[in-house]
């Protein structure tokens, strides 16, 4: 783990205003609402130990984590008031115990600024939203909810909008990365998943009302269920993504000179998507294309993919059917299908002298020329039976040259940019 004063200036900076900012929102709820919370010492152990469950059975999903923890937080607040909730908050994130690659993550063994940094990011969230569902008529305690749905809806997204805003600033300033990157990376999920907790959370509001404890505990096994869901989810496509990996490697199995290039043309596919600000789910359709474009591989004797020296016009014309063999075996699959026409055309040039189909223009798409780009460049900087690897100053300019010609202009463009913010000069 890294520790603070190894953190960079900036980070320092920011964690610091986070944690003051968290303590006067806290000083000025306190004033605001007073130290009675009107709910009994088993009442609030009640909530703070869901919400410890709840914070600790968080669910990993590409690179964020989604939890059923604000259903607790909601309904925390409604019933009895902010102080209510900063409690139960603060209680269920300094003591949760988070499993995530067969590690365990709790507050003995988090640094401290880490725990202190969640405890202070959630209470700024909760607290400001609260601000904002007091302004559009939202109450506490005895309601008719629904009169509160509108009220309850625009706290969850003022929650959610805060806390996305929070972390990135966070990513931000830790990694040195592009702000505008962070913030379109998962924003999607995140907000989905938050619309989907808001039902859950006045779901547990109208049992307490109706049926205190147990009513509250009752409901809580759906929404466990609700995580579970979440959990097959995130398995499912782990499976998926790990499936196209296999495949991608028994293809790299057949063809010893291109070990490790599938993930290559993953990672440049992924960058090139990223700087050209592609959405989440797009840029996983992209890396499942990038690691299933030379499939069609299997195919193609290894006597002709191993054969020393260069390839005799008959040899190439039987190489040139793996963009079309690779499209024939995916096309059936339904998960897939997105990636058959790139995997068909990522051997296509922009000026239509490319192959199977000799096509090009605006008749390819985006994505097909984004795979492109990356498999010649990888290619280029590889040992091939019939040549030693170009350095990557040969190979980007002959992108240069080929811009307009085999190479989509303006991926090019995006992808030489990314190069020289690499050093790859």
């Amino acid at each position: 783990c890294i520790m603070f004063k190894e953190l960079n200036l900036k980070t320092k900076i920011y964690l610091i205003s986070i944690y003051l900012l968290a303590l006067l929102l806290v000083i000025f709820s306190f004033k605001k609402y007073g130290f009675n919370i009107n709910a009994s010492l088993s009442e609030i152990i009640l909530f703070c130990i869901l919400k410890v469950i709840s914070e600790s059975l968080q669910v990993y999903f590409s690179n964020m984590s989604i939890s059923t923890g604000f259903t607790i937080t909601l309904a925390s607040m409604v019933i009895f008031n902010p102080v209510f909730a900063i409690i139960v908050i603060t209680s269920g994130v300094a003591f949760r115990i988070i499993t995530n690659d067969s590690k365990c993550y709790h507050i003995f063994n988090t640094p401290a600024y880490k725990t202190l940094f969640n405890i202070s990011l959630m209470n700024i969230c909760l607290i400001l939203s609260a601000q904002v569902y007091e302004l559009v008529g939202g109450k506490y305690g005895n309601i008719d909810i629904k009169y509160m749905i509108l009220p309850i809806i625009i706290f969850g997204i003022v929650f959610y909008m805060l806390n996305w805003t929070l972390l990135c600033l966070l990513i931000h300033f830790w990694l040195n990365t592009k702000l505008s990157t962070v913030i379109a990376q998962n924003m999607k999920m995140g907000f989905l998943s938050i619309i989907c907790m808001i039902p859950l959370g006045m779901i547990i509001i109208e049992a307490y009302k109706a049926y205190g404890y147990i009513g509250v505990l009752v409901i809580f096994g759906p929404i466990m269920l609700a995580r579970y869901s979440f959990v097959m989810y995130s398995n499912m496509k782990k499976a998926y993504v790990d499936t196209v990996k296999a495949l991608s490697l028994a293809i790299e199995a057949k063809d010893k000179y291109t070990e490790g290039h599938s993930m290559r043309v993953f990672e440049y596919a992924e960058k090139i998507a990223r700087n050209m600000k592609y959405s989440e789910e797009h840029i996983e359709n992209l890396r499942i294309a990038s690691l299933l474009h030379d499939i069609g591989k299997i195919g193609i004797p290894e006597a002709i993919l191993n054969k020393p020296g260069r390839l005799s016009e008959d040899e190439y014309a039987v190489i040139k059917q793996h963009p079309v063999i690779g499209a024939n075996i995916i096309k059936d699959v339904d998960a897939l299908k997105k990636s058959q026409k790139i995997v068909r055309w990522h051997h296509e040039r922009y000026d239509g002298k490319g192959y199977p189909d000799g096509i090009g223009g605006d008749d390819i798409p985006l994505d097909a020329y984004i795979i492109s780009i990356a498999d010649a460049f990888d290619a280029m900087c590889s040992d091939r039976p019939y040549r030693k690897a170009m350095t990557k100053s040969q190979a980007v300019n002959i992108i240069k040259d080929e811009r307009g010609k085999q190479f989509h202009p303006k991926v090019a463009d995006v992808f030489l940019d990314i190069l020289k913010s690499e050093g790859d000069k």
